[in-house]
């Protein structure tokens, strides 16, 4: 999530799928949360080592942070634009 509104959301995803979610924090500092440097890295990691990715916030952000990482509908992990609220998803 971009902002704590985003992040309280995050907070209950974590919630119902417990350790099946890995949870990154740009620059955070909590312990039980992966850090990373910023969005971007996010990006790169998690089309890396993941299978999907949820960004709560505004699309316009996510489709820039996985731009540099895309290559095919078939190798791509799924990835999930929910609003802070959590009311829309975009896939």
């Amino acid at each position: 999530g971009f902002t704590e509104t985003g992040k309280g959301l995050l907070e209950r995803f974590s919630d119902l799928f417990g350790k099946d979610l890995d949870r990154y924090e740009i620059n955070g500092v909590r312990q039980d949360i992966k850090t990373v440097t910023g969005l971007s890295e996010f990006a790169r990691i998690g089309f890396e080592k993941y299978d999907g990715l949820i960004f709560v916030g505004a699309c316009g952000i996510a489709v820039r942070a996985i731009a540099p990482f895309l290559q095919s509908k078939t190798v791509d992990p799924a990835v999930l634009v929910i609003d802070e609220q959590g009311r829309f998803v975009i896939p």
